[in-house]
């Protein structure tokens, strides 16, 4: 199955099953076909559009037989469900595999999934995710942002916004839960960078609020220890 993946085409499976190893959330086809098309190595969030996908369907064509997919419900942020295509691995044993280190002996090696590494990776999008300007309402983080460009979102903008990033609600709902995953002694510059802006946006005393809110302990005790290394 690994082998069977065009080779220019590797790098960006690799990503698609670090977050599946250790996604918070079951992920969809739009915000998988997403993650294929990620260029944060380049400086930016997205590849032109030019260079994405022609349809997110196509990115099945590179994970035959490794993953499974499903039409299921999804909430939506304004309210209600709609129908969307669940993806997950096709069996337990791909997870154990790609996450063992006997795959680090084999040929496949380069699609070895180390939990650290896989966590840094996600952290680092979700951190990119969530310095776009616009932050809806009923995600957490939004209460903390006081940036004077940060508005409320209606329901079209919303929308909108969520059309254009597929991975934007995944990130704001769940970026301070990866952080928590990784000791600060793991970051990355690229990561350290990213936090720093997110924490500038915030007011101190509310960032510390919202690391509180979902029980974050080691960002509530980075925050504590580290609070003026971005200054």
């Amino acid at each position: 199955m690994l082998f069977s993946i065009p080779p220019r085409y590797r790098k960006q499976v690799a990503r698609i099953l670090k977050w599946l190893s250790f996604s918070i959330w079951p992920l969809f086809l739009d915000e998988v076909a997403e993650i294929f098309d990620l260029d944060l190595e380049n400086g930016v969030l997205l590849k032109p559009p030019e260079d994405r996908l022609f349809k997110p369907e196509q990115v099945l064509e590179y994970m035959r037989g490794l993953v499974s997919y499903d039409r299921t419900t999804k909430g939506l942020r304004s309210g209600g469900y709609t129908l969307e295509t669940e993806i997950r691995f096709a069996h337990f044993s791909i997870k154990e595999y790609l996450t063992s280190t006997e795959i680090t002996f084999s040929p496949a090696a380069e699609f070895f999934v180390a939990e650290m590494d896989a966590q840094l990776q996600i952290v680092d999008v979700c951190l990119g995710y969530t310095l776009i300007e616009v932050v809806p309402r009923d995600s957490y983080l939004r209460s903390f942002i006081h940036n004077d460009s940060t508005r409320d979102l209606t329901e079209a903008g919303t929308g909108k916004i969520m059309s254009k990033y597929e991975l934007w609600g995944y990130a704001l709902d769940f970026v301070l839960v990866h952080l928590n995953k990784v000791p600060y002694g793991f970051w990355t510059p690229s990561v350290t960078e990213r936090f720093a802006k997110l924490r500038l946006s915030i007011s101190e005393p509310l960032f510390l609020q919202a690391a509180a809110y979902q029980n974050h302990l080691k960002i509530l005790e980075i925050l504590l220890k580290y609070v003026h290394y971005a200054s």
